[in-house]
């Protein structure tokens, strides 16, 4: 994998690209369904050059800023001050899925369910993603059901989320990222309102009803302090420096996985570098 220009603070962006690049199966949907429409869209046409580039053993630093600006006209605060990796990733697939997903069909209405009709709306959702055939969805959304259960009255209320990233909070010991997994999807007591009795004690639930073909874990390891005291005195984000064991193999949901490529940080909240370990790709 060959590097990329950096056009002004541009090393988050370059990263996911070169991460998103790598993986052939995804690109391979990617320009297929890129070829089958026929109106032009910008955010896929320049995702799509800059990887012809690449292919070629070339980089036209021109692309990547014509890139950035398309995601700026959305999202003003992408200009050429460093970013966040993990915001673009997730920005920029979702601007890849309004473009490349099946035209004129409307978005799929998330909303609550009785408990006895989980099968049915897991079933109807995975068919509407299949049917958008989207190069996104089907290689990245993840289906997590969240459910808030009453301290007080028992009620119970569902609720579906597609993901296309998986964020996990660092604990403070060292640990795998299936610990880290693990430990974010327990359960855990919080405040939120009852619809039924207005108690604001609920047990939250989370669980991953359907793994997406491939896994974006985005680790979080920085700390916010009071916002008041933050207010106050400057800068009081920190970050956690814990290792973290990141094996080649391993299994999650009795689902093998293999992990083929990984973003870091170096620096502090305000400033530093990102860089990528790519590895070879196995389907």
């Amino acid at each position: 994998m060959m590097g990329l220009h950096n056009v002004g603070n541009s090393c988050y962006m370059n990263s996911v690209l070169q991460m998103l690049y790598n993986n052939q199966p995804f690109m391979n949907d990617v320009e297929q369904a890129f070829q089958n429409k026929d109106n032009s869209y910008l955010i896929s046409i320049y995702f799509i050059q800059i990887y012809y580039d690449m292919r070629e053993g070339m980089c036209n630093p021109d692309n990547l800023l014509e890139l950035r600006n398309c995601v700026k006209n959305r999202f003003p605060h992408f200009n050429s001050q460093q970013q966040d990796a993990q915001e673009f990733l997730n920005i920029l697939l979702d601007l890849l899925h309004e473009e490349l997903r099946k035209p004129d069909l409307p978005q799929y209405k998330l909303q609550e369910f009785k408990k006895d009709d989980l099968d049915t709306t897991v079933a109807e959702l995975i068919s509407f993603l299949e049917f958008e055939a989207s190069p996104i969805v089907k290689h990245f959304s993840n289906i997590v059901q969240v459910q808030y259960k009453c301290l007080s009255c028992f009620n119970l209320v569902l609720s579906l989320e597609i993901q296309n990233s998986i964020l996990l909070n660092l604990i403070n010991q060292a640990c795998s990222l299936v610990d880290l997994v693990i430990h974010n999807f327990k359960d855990e007591e919080v405040k939120k309102e009852c619809s039924k009795c207005k108690q604001n004690k609920q047990l939250k639930q989370t669980r991953i009803i359907k793994l997406a073909k491939n896994i974006i874990f985005s680790i979080n390891r920085y700390k916010k302090q009071n916002l008041l005291m933050q207010y106050l005195s400057g800068d009081l984000i920190t970050k956690n420096l814990v290792q973290i064991s990141l094996p080649l193999f391993f299994t999650l949901n009795k689902k093998p996985l293999h992990i083929s490529g990984m973003i870091d940080h170096l620096g502090d909240y305000n400033k530093g570098h990102y860089k990528q370990r790519l590895m070879d790709f196995i389907e």
